[in-house]
């Protein structure tokens, strides 16, 4: 199509109301940095926004395997195109990222679509988005891809890493949690989310050390946001932190909340509801509900799931630090799994 006519087509779509308020139009301009993309949109009154998309490499190439699947009419068919790993492999390396400059919406392409819209949506409306985009350009600018690859296979490929250790990422971002710069806490849940929502590892660990700072200012409602934060992306390395971190000064903030809180997580059957339960006492120590937990294990032994049975095993050590007899005796009058034994017992065989 010659430039003419999609400037034609871009004045109808934008000034001229459409017959069908129904339909939507998607204008893609493909070319090289430099080539005029953005005027000849914002010349043509054009709003124009950069939507981001990025995935994993091991969300790529899952996706990849269902398409190798299909037959080539299938393909054509759904408009998809297959590529082999070392393909996809070369795009991430060689792919331009959208520069400083630009505007730029990112979207991480295992989310939620939807939900991920309507919250930058919400962060505009709240003037967080220049807060977010100033911690996106410091983890960008700081990034090291070695150390990413290597960050991203030891959580088994699940998300993409900017490569950066928690002391470089703290020193990084180190002005984002000052009380001057952070958002108030009328603004935390909706941060937090769109930090959530964000590809690379580094925003939610930053997403949820800056909840940390906000403890003072805690009202019932944020165990909402925890559970958010549990049960989206979920792996060990941010539902440990918030377990012990976040959900443990909760409950000794509102306690009337606890019981009810946990007999949900409990029926829920989601392992990381789950777990948060067994750990959240990690840092009470002389203060641990010694009978709530041995109930929550009780409850939770029989289920065959690595994280479970690591959760018993890691929450009885801890225990035992304060009061060994009291979990040795547990461990012998309950039949634990090979794994929640073994975890439980080694501070105590230890110190025998």
């Amino acid at each position: 199509m010659k430039k003419e006519a999609i400037k034609k087509e871009i004045i109808n779509s934008t000034e001229i109301p459409l017959k069908k308020p129904e339909e939507k139009k998607m204008y893609l301009f493909f070319g090289l940095p430099g080539s005029g993309k953005s005027k000849l949109a914002e010349a043509e009154g054009a709003e124009v926004k950069t939507y981001y998309l990025k995935s994993s490499l091991a969300e790529l190439k899952a996706r990849q395997q269902q398409r190798n699947q299909l037959s080539e009419s299938e393909l054509r068919s759904a408009n998809l195109f297959n590529h082999s790993e070392e393909e996809i492999e070369n795009h991430l390396q060689e792919l331009e990222e959208p520069q400083e400059s630009e505007k730029v919406y990112l979207i991480d392409g295992s989310f939620n679509f939807a939900e991920q819209l309507d919250c930058w949506q919400q962060v505009e409306e709240k003037d967080l988005f220049e807060y977010l985009e100033q911690i996106r350009r410091n983890l960008a600018q700081n990034s090291d891809p070695e150390k990413s690859e290597g960050m991203a296979s030891y959580m088994r490929d699940q998300f993409p890493f900017y490569g950066l250790q928690a002391a470089e990422r703290r020193k990084a971002l180190r002005k984002y949690m000052r009380q001057d710069k952070r958002p108030r806490y009328n603004k935390l849940e909706t941060a937090v989310k769109k930090l959530w929502q964000m590809p690379e590892r580094e925003f939610q660990y930053f997403a949820q050390e800056l909840v940390l700072k906000y403890q003072k200012e805690y009202t019932e409602e944020i165990i909402n946001l925890f559970e958010y934060m549990i049960t989206s992306k979920s792996w060990w390395d941010t539902v440990d932190h918030i377990a012990k971190k976040l959900v443990g000064e909760y409950f000794k903030l509102f306690p009337q909340k606890r019981d009810e809180k946990i007999q949900g997580w409990l029926a829920s059957d989601n392992i990381w509801l789950q777990r948060t339960a067994l750990l959240f006492q990690l840092g009470y120590k002389g203060e641990t509900d010694a009978q709530l937990l041995f109930d929550l294990i009780e409850e939770l032994k029989e289920i065959d799931e690595f994280f479970i049975q690591k959760a018993i095993g890691w929450s009885l050590r801890e225990y035992s630090k304060t009061e060994p007899i009291a979990v040795v005796k547990f461990a012998n009058t309950h039949q634990l799994s090979a794994l929640a034994e073994r975890e439980a017992l080694k501070v105590v065989i230890k110190n025998r």
